[in-house]
């Protein structure tokens, strides 16, 4: 792949979301396919296990807890042995999504660029910089110092959204990979935590190019101001001190608040507790009362002890009858 000015950090994300989608399919099917017979066994004793607490009465045995617990267990095998639905639910979602909602927040900071992403506005801010800078290098041994001004301080605000996108993805991509190493771990309380914890740095990862959008959208709507002046003097060959300025003045502004992304990010991701995945159970215990299905299955339980204690209750009066005829007949 050849970059340019024009379009190399777009062409640079390209390149790294091909990589990285490679990368998590290649190792998701290899741990599922090293991992499929301990994730049987796991599955198995999570049954087990299961069907001892409801024996020993530690756990209601209703209808709705049994559903929850087969529906919690069924999710977590079909996403680890079927990357389809694994890409559909997890992948897309955590890579595709908050790019979704960056494009959204660029476009509403720029109606006119209704297409336009985060990594494509950037790099008109990228292009117009170097294109500013290569111009007054080509003018003389004067503006030499304007060139490299220029040059420095767009190579500083590019460069850092670059990187923190970039870093983003490769975290994201190694987090997606290892989730068929997490994902069985939601079905036991002791080790629901280290679910969690990686759930949570998936959405931590997630949050960082929305972030980052939405500083650089409005950074970027402010520097619109500069740029066309900035381009037209260096067109001219004389640049003003006050423009060349005022736009090292906003990119180092921009490159400042863009360090601030990984800490709202995490500081945002963190309010994901244990509690946000209690109140799923309860939506859909409270989705099976609502639709009757649980005082159904209470009740086809109930019948079904019924027609047991009924079989049995025959089964003794037949073997009393049975025992009472053979003694008449040995007394005569």
């Amino acid at each position: 792949m050849v970059f340019s000015a024009q379009s190399f950090i777009t062409d640079t994300l390209t390149a790294v979301d091909s990589v990285i989608g490679h990368y998590v399919q290649t190792v998701y099917l290899q741990l599922a396919l090293q991992y499929n017979s301990t994730l049987l066994l796991l599955c198995t004793f999570y049954i087990l296990l299961l069907g001892y607490r409801f024996s020993m009465h530690t756990l209601s045995a209703d209808f709705s807890t049994i559903s929850r617990h087969l529906m919690v267990l069924c999710i977590v095998y079909g996403l680890i042995t079927n990357w389809s639905l694994y890409q559909l639910f997890v992948y897309n979602i955590f890579t595709n999504e908050p790019g979704h909602i960056a494009q959204v927040i660029v476009h509403s900071s720029n109606p006119l660029t209704s297409d336009e992403s985060i990594a494509q506005a950037l790099n008109q801010v990228y292009s117009t910089g170097m294109d500013a800078s290569k111009k007054l290098f080509t003018s003389g041994i004067k503006l030499f110092f304007c060139s490299i001004f220029i040059f420095a301080f767009t190579f500083l605000c590019c460069l850092t959204a670059l990187g923190l996108l970039i870093y983003a993805k490769l975290a994201m991509a190694i987090a997606l990979a290892l989730g068929p190493i997490f994902l069985p771990f939601v079905l036991w309380e002791s080790t629901r935590g280290w679910f969690v914890s990686w759930l949570r740095k998936l959405f931590n990862f997630a949050l960082i190019p929305i972030v980052t959008a939405s500083i650089l959208s409005l950074m970027l709507s402010v520097m619109d101001l500069v740029l066309p002046d900035l381009n037209r003097q260096a067109s001219q060959g004389n640049p003003d001190f006050f423009t060349m300025g005022l736009f090292g003045g906003l990119s180092l502004v921009t490159a400042f608040l863009l360090k601030q992304s990984l800490p709202i990010a995490s500081s945002l991701s963190g309010g994901f507790t244990l509690a946000a995945l209690g109140q799923v159970g309860n939506m859909v215990s409270s989705a099976l009362k609502a639709t009757g299905m649980n005082a159904a299955g209470r009740l086809a339980g109930k019948g079904i002890k019924a027609v047991g204690n009924a079989i049995a209750n025959r089964a003794e009066n037949q073997k009393k009858s049975t025992v009472n005829a053979a003694v008449e007949q040995g007394k005569k």
